[in-house]
């Protein structure tokens, strides 16, 4: 009877343990580490923003994948590692929410490759993922950001040419001209989430895109007009050239009427006292390039030029006019 009973007690203390042991959860920077994947986190978001080896240059396909050694290599290695590690962007469905932009072979096998951002067909604006591999589907990194989570109409109450009205009306406003002195590109509808631009708490919005320039070039303007399409506000601009004017007098003649861009270096940002433009959503641009004396001279800024154009840009680009970058942050 006494060696049953001990033998029960034993039972019973491994029946303890083992409960125990099973509610124990590892930390999960410990699991995340053990796929050798480097992740970095976007603020705004909490998603992720950045993935890459934790060492060496690349993971092959199956590492990445965690699939066993020797995986056959896949047919679209972009888009079989963008479906992969999409939702940690916040892209549920990469196959409907991406669209090819770009596709660049820069040698060696390299396959770079920039997705867009949709929702429902529409574009969504800094919504962007670039995959860096290979022809084997090596990973080498995946960088960008998403509008995670998208729900809202994307049915316009305004048309576009509603939209475009409103634009020019409000450029004449802001420069004290009138309609007729800027010009509008046709409108598109986007997908806008301040927060993929700058810190910023704000409803995503359904907004009609265009760029509004002076009618015969006699300001330096291209202002990128975000116009709610629900509301007909003029919700967000800025001016989109960085560029010093050489202005005399108040007639405004311009000396320099095609400013030349100075090409920076791709691989460390320098910095500039010049300021660059500033995106404003309270009605009033605050991205000028010149400011005028008391005595009605405008005094030039000194700089480098840089040139941003988040539909067609890159941020591996050097922000020259021939080449802009897809972000005000990396001009």
């Amino acid at each position: 009877m006494n060696e049953t009973a001990g033998l029960a007690r034993v039972l019973s203390a491994i029946v303890i343990l083992a409960t125990t042991l099973s509610s124990v959860q590892l930390p999960v920077a410990a699991a995340q580490g053990k796929d050798g994947i480097n992740r970095k986190l976007n603020a705004e978001t909490g998603k992720v923003s950045f993935i890459g080896p934790e060492s060496g240059r690349s993971l092959t396909f199956s590492e990445a994948m965690g699939l066993l050694p020797g995986a056959s290599r896949p047919g679209d290695p972009a888009m079989v590692l963008a479906k992969h590690f999409a939702p940690e962007f916040g892209i549920h469905d990469a196959s409907k929410e991406l669209s090819v932009m770009k596709t660049e072979h820069p040698g060696n096998g390299r396959v770079t490759v920039r997705y867009q951002q949709k929702y429902q067909g529409i574009p969504v604006m800094g919504g962007e993922l670039i995959v860096n591999t290979n022809d084997n589907g090596d990973l080498y990194s995946i960088n960008g950001e998403a509008s995670p989570n998208l729900s809202l109409s994307t049915q316009p109450a305004i048309d576009a040419a509603q939209a475009k009205q409103i634009a020019l009306e409000a450029m004449a406003k802001w420069n004290e001209k009138t309609t007729e002195d800027f010009v509008a590109t046709e409108p598109e509808l986007w997908i806008f989430d301040e927060s993929l631009l700058q810190p910023s708490i704000r409803p995503v919005e359904l907004v009609w895109r265009m760029d509004v320039t002076s009618a015969n070039n006699s300001l330096p303007i291209r202002e990128l007009m975000l116009i709610n399409a629900q509301t007909g506000n003029p919700d967000f601009h800025f001016n989109q050239i960085d560029t010093a004017w050489n202005l005399k007098g108040s007639a405004g003649l311009i000396d320099n009427p095609d400013p030349t861009p100075t090409a920076l270096p791709t691989e460390t940002p320098i910095a500039t006292e010049t300021p660059i433009p500033t995106p404003t959503t309270h009605g009033k641009d605050s991205s000028s390039v010149f400011s005028a004396s008391s005595s009605g001279e405008a005094t030039v800024l000194s700089g480098t030029p840089r040139y941003v154009d988040v539909a067609t840009g890159n941020d591996s680009n050097p922000c020259t006019q021939a080449a802009p970058c897809a972000s005000i942050q990396k001009a």
